[in-house]
């Protein structure tokens, strides 16, 4: 069974957002792959600082990434969940308008209100759906 990383905003944490996402995710990948998602798979309630670390050890013992975005953009988490996967040379799906699409995303970094968040480039070719 390979396990796939579900690297996600926390705004979609505990929503219908998350579990059509997971949902979507399974319908392309398939039931035989373990699916771990970091807002319920971890302990509730730690700091970032602590949750981080546990997050970059779960994708290193991962078969690959899948990330999404809100409206087209991700936040510092999402994009360091990305990098390492990137650096690991995990494959890497984008679930974006209602499909996984490979890809070796980049990332147009931006700083707002003292938070880092970035915009997904949208260059990617689609119809590259992950084989079963």
């Amino acid at each position: 069974m390979k396990k796939i990383y579900y690297a996600h905003h926390m705004w979609k944490y505990y929503t219908k957002i998350e579990e059509y996402e997971l949902n979507l995710i399974k319908k392309y990948l398939g039931n035989r792959v373990k699916i771990f998602n970091p807002s319920m798979d971890f302990p509730k309630n730690r700091p970032d600082s602590e949750i981080m670390p546990l997050c970059f050890q779960e994708i290193t013992n991962s078969d690959g990434l899948v990330f999404s975005a809100v409206n087209g953009v991700v936040g510092k988490g999402v994009v360091s969940e990305v990098e390492l996967a990137k650096k690991l040379n995990l494959p890497i799906y984008y679930l974006f308008e209602n499909t996984l699409t490979k890809c070796v995303p980049t990332f147009n970094l931006t700083n707002e209100c003292n938070f880092m968040y970035a915009t997904v480039n949208t260059n990617l070719e689609k119809n590259n759906s992950p084989e079963r």
